[in-house]
């Protein structure tokens, strides 16, 4: 039995909030080799580098409005939210 994780044949679009992060990165990068879209939404996504299945929005996620935000994740079958911010 083959230990390599096969690419999905119905590859979905998903959003990751904080795509740059320990958890944030190491579930984009996993997605990626599975086949599906990514999109990394954070002050700096680009931080997570380049890939054909990997699109960047800047946004920061401590002072968007829940409305534009909502405006900005129509379209994705999957959103993920993996940030945290000290207070």
């Amino acid at each position: 039995m083959s230990s390599r994780i096969s690419k999905t044949k119905s590859p979905l679009k998903f959003a990751i909030l904080g795509p740059t992060g320990l958890g944030g990165s190491a579930i984009s990068v996993e997605l990626i080799h599975r086949g599906h879209h990514v999109t990394g939404m954070s002050r700096n996504p680009e931080k997570l580098g380049k890939h054909e299945l990997y699109q960047t929005t800047k946004v920061d996620l401590t002072k968007v409005s829940m409305d534009d935000l909502t405006a900005m994740l129509k379209g994705f079958d999957v959103v993920i939210e993996y940030w945290s911010s000290i207070l």
